[in-house]
């Protein structure tokens, strides 16, 4: 068999393989096409889409390895140096495949677990790592490269590295203190102490991005996020309240004040989604002020997003509400007392103001 014959052959068995893979993808397409359109994957889903995305490469080097197998000294004086390509190439797609798998794995099923670490940039990224590292020594073990003397000489440069990378290694592992406290996670809406709010988008190996209300994004190092002071609006729950502060008038009844309001409040949280339905509203008279009773109105939110339009809402049917019982909502009154002297000139240093409803 002439050495053009035998490449042809190889080229069969590549492609031989790669056929073999496109029929499986096309056998799972519908059922990948399907996977998020009921709810979270299962294992065996996020297997399947590993296999459908990967098997076409996967079985073309693997057909690769096993055709270099098969003709055998008919490749020489290569042969050892297609096998070792082959073999090489059939590690690295085995080990793209389980990255993608294992990472997918963590990313959807990990913040299911109770009590797991949050998962995050820095949690997938630290599993494709593991997993290419792995593939790596696998492949320097195949082709008769020792890898203890390279060991070796990382841990004699070890320290060097270290203290060359020192914010970078902090950024690293307080990203991965605080996945592991679970004091704060993806998707939680936070507070920094420094004024910059929002929802935490990701957490990298070296900042944590923040989303704000706005939409714009905040990037914080993780490692100031672990020394700063933080409030975590979704920590230990979700729920946060919906609170209005209101003003009344003296002469108003504030027992029918305090009847109407859980009523109002109690309709606007029946109607709206983002709202706590089974939350019985609380309504607190606070202070004596100048002009007026100072009251507060207390709601719940299923999220922190959810409570501004539940205040928006209940504001507008409060003052539908009291406009139809006429209740009044009293506006500071300023009136300017002015003193004349027995000229019945205005002596201006004698102003006072008095404010009253």
């Amino acid at each position: 068999m002439t050495d053009w014959l035998v490449l042809i052959v190889l080229l069969g068995w590549i492609l031989a393989g790669g056929l073999i893979g496109k029929v499986i993808e096309s056998l799972l397409k519908r059922r990948i096409q399907g996977i998020y359109e009921y709810g979270e994957p299962t294992f065996n889903d996020i297997l399947l889409e590993c296999v459908y995305k990967y098997a076409t490469s996967i079985l073309a080097m693997i057909f690769f390895e096993l055709g270099v197998e098969y003709l055998g000294i008919r490749l020489a004086p290569y042969e050892l140096y297609f096998e070792r390509f082959a073999h090489i190439l059939s590690i690295f797609m085995l080990a793209r495949g389980a990255a993608y798998f294992f990472a997918t794995l963590a990313s959807k099923k990990m913040p299911q677990v109770n009590g797991a670490v949050p998962t995050s940039s820095i949690i997938t990224n630290i599993i494709r790592v593991t997993i290419y590292i792995g593939a790596l020594v696998t492949i320097l073990h195949s082709v008769g490269v020792s890898v203890a003397p390279a060991l070796t000489a990382l841990g004699v440069s070890g320290l060097a590295v270290a203290l060359a990378l020192q914010d970078t290694l902090s950024n690293l592992f307080a990203g991965l203190q605080l996945l592991v406290s679970k004091k704060i996670r993806p998707q939680d809406y936070v507070q920094l102490s420094s004024g910059e709010e929002g929802y935490i988008e990701d957490i990298t190996w070296r900042n944590t991005t923040i989303r704000a209300i706005s939409n714009h994004i905040v990037i914080v190092p993780n490692s100031k996020i672990s020394t700063n002071i933080l409030k975590n609006f979704n920590f230990p729950d979700l729920e946060v309240p919906a609170t209005v502060s209101l003003n009344v008038s003296y002469t108003n009844n504030l027992e029918k004040i305090e009847q109407l309001s859980i009523e109002v409040a109690s309709e606007t949280l029946m109607a709206l989604d983002g709202a706590v339905k089974d939350f019985t509203p609380i309504v607190r008279f606070n202070s004596f002020e100048d002009s007026f009773i100072k009251m507060t109105v207390i709601m719940r939110a299923k999220t922190f997003a959810d409570q501004f339009l539940i205040r928006h809402e209940f504001i507008k049917n409060i003052h539908k509400r009291f406009q139809k019982e006429n209740i009044e909502i009293p506006y500071p009154i300023r009136t300017v007392v002015s003193k004349h002297d027995d000229s019945g000139q205005i002596n201006t240093g004698k102003f006072r103001l008095e404010e009253f409803s």
